[in-house]
């Protein structure tokens, strides 16, 4: 995905016959809240492919509530590397067997549920992660390999924090992309970035987890991307067309716009569909397919 806000402009600028986006600074607010609007009709209609995605935190021994950013749900959560049970909310928050449950709260599996923009996980977490001293790290086309003095433990797709590089682009939360040996991990950074790393380098392990999806963030900057697939982002474009005539009374420009809006919508449910149903079991139209 790499349709920005200042894309969105010029192909609209361009379908309504114009050179390029508008320099007014009031037209070109306009024509990003209708952007905006198309998304908000957008996002809620479903839990799209395109807005799941993974955040991960350290947990922090003692703590229960983690918050959370930009999550509208969450469907998977981890902690060191292991599932974790999904918690009916109105267990955790019921007093119809108040005081808790013992079982509820002390069960050999870890259990979560998300309240408004937190994550609780039960039993609390016990551990803190280490930061592990980093001897050196350096890059080669975009992969960074970080050397430990002491066995990292990490494993290939784990999440870390590095910090203490007086180079940023080596600072930040990495995706572990291998693990070569105990005291070696690698990851991917700018291709540009200064090698060797230098500093107190540390890494930590963000042995939280979670898979959710994204909430809307509203497009404001030029630069900024939205999280419609670049093969559907002309959706966005043809609702603020319609929305664009509709305001200026060209309601053929406006019918025009709303019924590709609604076509390339129909198009991203199928999309969906296919996402959800494809290579799933189905069963047998006849029954001489059944065997025993």
């Amino acid at each position: 995905m790499s349709t920005t806000l200042e894309n969105l402009h010029t192909r609209l600028a361009y379908r309504l016959g114009e050179d390029s986006a508008p320099n007014d600074t009031n037209e070109k607010n306009r024509r990003t809240s209708f952007f905006n609007e198309a998304q908000r009709k957008i996002y809620g209609e479903h839990y799209w492919w395109f807005l799941a995605t993974i955040a991960s935190q350290s947990t922090v021994a003692g703590q229960e509530i983690y918050t959370t950013t930009s999550v509208r749900d969450i469907f998977e959560v981890r902690l060191n590397r292991k599932l974790v049970v999904p918690f009916p909310i109105e267990d955790a928050l019921g007093t119809y067997n108040y005081p808790p449950l013992y079982y509820q709260y002390r069960s050999i599996l870890n259990k979560w549920y998300l309240l408004g923009d937190e994550l609780h996980i039960l039993p609390v977490p016990d551990s803190t992660p280490s930061a592990i001293s980093l001897s050196s790290v350096a890059q080669s086309g975009g992969i960074a390999t970080a050397t430990s003095a002491a066995n990292h433990e990490l494993q290939a797709n784990d999440f870390v924090t590095i910090a203490g590089a007086n180079q940023s682009d080596y600072n930040g939360t990495f995706r572990v992309t291998s693990v070569p040996t105990d005291t070696t991990f690698t990851f991917a950074v700018s291709s540009s970035a200064t090698t060797p790393a230098t500093g107190t380098i540390t890494a930590t392990w963000r042995n939280l987890v979670y898979r959710h999806w994204s909430t809307m963030t509203d497009l404001s900057s030029d630069s900024d991307i939205t999280l419609i697939p670049d093969a559907f982002s002309d959706i966005l474009v043809s609702y603020a067309y319609g929305r664009y005539g509709y305001i200026d009374d060209t309601r053929g420009n406006a019918s025009d716009g709303f019924e590709e809006f609604n076509n390339i919508l129909k198009d991203m449910r199928s999309e969906q569909n296919r996402r959800e149903l494809y290579g799933k079991q189905q069963p047998s139209l006849s029954p001489e397919y059944h065997h025993d």
